[in-house]
């Protein structure tokens, strides 16, 4: 690996800690805050977040076969898939938390 190849991943891997932490911290507030853990009107969402969820999960396991099997193309794809469930997720979360 290279130096510069080196400092690239020590940047990725701080810019997913600040990101996982802040995510983290966000989700923390939403359920621990007063008021409710649910905005009116939101039902649907909890099943939403559920299958998001079971999407991106689904995706993280084949993207992990993908890569044993050397197939980068695969597994770069299932990973950004991935990643796009787990937005999803997300943002279905927050609205189910937040008025």
């Amino acid at each position: 690996m290279s130096t510069l190849e080196a400092a690239r991943d020590r940047w990725a891997m701080r810019i997913i800690a600040a990101v996982s932490a802040a995510v983290v911290g966000l989700v923390a507030y939403l359920v621990m805050r007063p008021g409710g853990t649910m905005a009116p009107g939101v039902s649907v969402l909890p099943a939403v977040n559920a299958i998001l969820n079971g999407t991106a999960a689904v995706l993280l396991t084949a993207g992990w076969f993908n890569i044993r099997r050397r197939n980068i193309a695969a597994h770069r794809a299932c990973m950004l898939a991935a990643f796009g469930a787990s937005t999803l997720f997300l943002v279905s979360y927050v609205r189910t938390k937040v008025a």
